[in-house]
């Protein structure tokens, strides 16, 4: 169930994306980021477009989540609040970053921009459209609603528009209206989709991966090959430094300065950093690296030549293939390859979280992947 507050900025409520910003209704790229909402995209590819064109240096928020957890990205006076099942809260706002991720599954989600009126009026409800707000309330642990199966209890579908200006004769109406893939509302982990089935939601929290992917394929099992990689450029921001970095950066990911508004640029595709081991060597993120005590060696025959690493432990608790680095654009992700005593994400700030066998996880520059207590690697970024 979501809610808002009305109020002067954008809001723009999807199935399993929300963003709040601070244009108007007419602006040329409006339009663009709803279709994008509608399609599930990843916030980054959002706050890319909220970043650019006619948008310049408006203030937004936009948050992605899935049944593991969130994405949150803002700029400017916005802010999001992430509580999670446990009651942990995480607070976003752009003097913390670009951005945070919540590794747990979400029970609210707080979008909101500087300024709400006092007393606040009502919350009004609104299931998939574009409205008027000043914060957004997106509830993803409410009863589910009555199934699309039964004829008599579904609502008919009906497709949101994007609101007009307001005008005397016209005032601005909110929306509320579901999407044409009928109504979805997230319980226990699962999402309930037209038709009835009850299937876990997308766990991609990835960049440019996601169309109708961040959130977009299941946990990948370490059967499934990596696909190769067919790009060779990727779209790009610079921070006043030049360090190259994800659209809808505010903080640079290698020096942490600013990073000011600017339309993104494509660039050759850039080398997103190196995994750090125990040993204190380091390797190049240039291609996925499987680490393990015996990772064999690479298959000529595989879509995509992965590096093998050797790491091993005093008390022998290393899985022969344990855990995969695997690159995507800005993307660094760690998959867990089955292994026998698991494999835990410690993100910078998070608490660690441990991987499902077979689950994966998105990495923070100054992320560790702990492989037993006592050896862990660390994937860093370089300018």
């Amino acid at each position: 169930m979501t809610g808002y507050v009305p109020g002067d900025w954008l809001a723009f409520a999807g199935k399993s994306v929300w963003a709040l910003a601070n244009v108007a209704p007419g602006d040329p790229e409006t339009e663009e980021c709803w279709k994008l909402v509608q399609a599930g995209a990843t916030a980054a590819e959002i706050a890319g477009v909220l970043s650019g064109g006619s948008f310049g240096t408006a203030s937004f928020v936009v948050v992605r989540a899935d049944m593991y957890g969130a994405r949150a990205l803002v700029r400017g006076d916005a802010h999001a609040e992430v509580l999670d099942i446990d009651g942990y809260t995480v607070s976003v706002r752009a003097a913390d970053g670009a951005g945070r991720d919540v590794f747990r599954p979400v029970a609210t989600i707080r979008l909101a921009g500087p300024y709400e009126p006092k007393p606040a009026p009502a919350e009004l409800p609104v299931d998939r459209g574009v409205v008027l707000a000043s914060s957004l309330l997106v509830r993803l642990n409410e009863e589910a609603e009555p199934s699309p199966e039964d004829p008599a209890a579904a609502p008919a579908p009906a497709t949101p528009a994007i609101p007009r200006q307001p005008t005397a004769e016209a005032p601005l109406v909110p929306a509320g209206a579901s999407d044409s893939s009928g109504p979805s509302v997230f319980r226990a982990g699962v999402v309930t989709a037209s038709g009835g089935a009850n299937a876990p939601l997308t766990t991609d929290l990835r960049g440019a991966a996601e169309a109708a992917d961040p959130l977009v394929a299941p946990p990948v099992p370490a059967a499934a090959p990596a696909k190769r990689r067919s790009r060779s450029t990727i779209s790009a921001v610079r921070c006043v430094v030049g360090h190259l970095n994800p659209p809808g950066s505010v903080l640079c990911r290698v020096c942490r300065v600013p990073v000011p508004p600017q339309s993104a640029v494509e660039v050759p595709l850039p080398l997103p950093g190196h995994l750090r081991l125990p040993s204190g060597d380091t390797v190049p993120l240039d291609r996925a690296i499987i680490l393990g005590r015996a990772p064999g060696l690479p298959d000529p025959d595989e879509p995509i030549l992965r590096r093998h690493v050797t790491v091993t432990s005093a008390n022998n608790g290393i899985s022969r293939r344990h855990v995969e680095i695997r690159v995507d654009g800005w993307e660094v992700v760690a998959v867990d390859l089955g292994s026998r005593n698991g494999t835990v994400i410690q993100q910078p700030g998070e608490r660690p979280v441990p991987l499902p066998a077979g689950g994966s996880q998105t990495l923070r520059p100054g992320a560790a992947v702990v492989l037993t207590d006592e050896v862990s690697v660390r994937y860093e970024v370089t300018g």
